[in-house]
């Protein structure tokens, strides 16, 4: 128990301060005109009447004056936090009043190469068959001052890059039912700390940096809820993936850890865009055709939905706490087939009912 107390003040006090700005913003929110208007959403929308977004605003608050009150502030964490600014205000212009998706996707790039130029990026991953795979070998010389040269290490870098501009996607893409995001985000969250904690890993200012923003989520969770008073909005949505992508790297490396956690949204933030493609869509476009939206479609409800997703983050995200490298590769494997099959019979279910009708 002992092992908790360092971080409990700090989750609770990343809570309170959440808990008190969350309904603050609410209001601002409705006076700003940073809203979602069941008009608007093309039938992707389940609530009925406005519901004011910034949700990432009160987050983003609590976790970075928490953040300063209990840690030194170096390079990395300069790095995150200047690319987290950098989405939340993205993302809070998007909840006002709406930008293109490239230039979303231009901002999630430029976000990412932030924390690469900050020192933070994933020099190799876990070889399945044994041994590591060096993302490190190609470095390109870029500049050179006071006799030091600075390097692109191309394959870690474009590697960083990918995997955080995934996350923020995956988190961005599952918020769009009641709770879920954040509570995905929540459950990722509690793994990272674990972990962290954990004597094999040990690692004190990650565990802290999970620990504080976790408070914060679950305050705001009380207001996400089904029916939410309030969304994360792309504020909230893209903070929050961004900043789990960089913790998982600056943690040692937890790829398949947290792939594990996020699994579904993952394998789901990669077969629609693709899927869309196949329809000759854009892949950026916004429509009804993710895991979660499908379920809604045919037999479960929101809460319903919103359960099972945590049921199966909780038992998965459990489970890589005390699984190895293999064992993670093998089950992420496993995983993917069972979520592409239940994508498909749910495709093939609407389909039945379509023609049904």
């Amino acid at each position: 128990m002992s092992t908790y107390i360092p971080y409990l003040i700090p989750f609770l006090t990343a809570f309170l301060i959440a808990l008190l700005l969350t309904p603050l913003t609410m209001r601002l929110a409705l006076e700003y005109g940073a809203y979602r208007h069941p008009k608007e959403e093309g039938g992707r929308h389940v609530h009925k009447k406005i519901v004011p977004r910034l949700g990432g605003v009160p987050i983003f608050i609590a976790f970075f004056v928490v953040m300063l009150l209990n840690l030194q502030i170096d390079k990395h964490l300069a790095g995150m936090m200047a690319g987290a600014f950098l989405l939340l205000l993205l993302g809070g212009i998007d909840d006002v009043r709406k930008i293109p998706a490239w230039l979303k996707l231009l901002g999630q790039l430029l976000a990412a190469g932030i924390i690469v130029g900050f020192g933070v990026g994933i020099a190799f991953i876990t070889n399945p068959l044994g041994g590591i795979i060096d993302l490190a070998t190609y470095n390109i010389p870029v500049l050179t001052i006071n006799n030091i040269t600075y390097h692109i290490t191309l394959l870690a870098d474009v590697f960083t890059v990918l995997w955080i501009v995934l996350l923020t996607n995956t988190i961005n893409f599952l918020d769009g039912l009641d709770g879920l995001a954040g509570g995905i985000s929540f459950i990722a969250l509690l793994v990272i700390f674990f972990l962290s904690i954990s004597p094999g890993v040990a690692q004190p200012q990650v565990a802290m940096l999970a620990a504080i923003l976790a408070g914060a989520v679950l305050a705001f969770l009380i207001f996400n809820f089904h029916p939410a008073k309030i969304f994360l909005g792309d504020s909230g949505s893209y903070f929050l993936g961004f900043t789990l992508a960089t913790l998982a790297i600056i943690s040692g490396g937890k790829i398949a850890t947290l792939f594990l956690v996020l699994g579904v949204a993952i394998i789901d933030a990669v077969f629609v865009p693709i899927y869309r493609l196949l329809k000759s869509k854009s892949p950026l476009e916004a429509d009804t055709e993710h895991l979660h939206h499908k379920m809604i479609k045919t037999k479960f409800n929101v809460r319903q939905t919103v359960a099972i997703f945590y049921a199966i983050a909780a038992i998965f995200g459990g489970a890589s706490l005390f699984l190895k490298a293999e064992q993670k590769f093998l089950t992420i494997i496993i995983m993917a087939g069972a979520i592409l099959a239940l994508i498909a019979a749910l495709m093939f279910s609407l389909k039945q009912e379509n023609r049904k009708n």
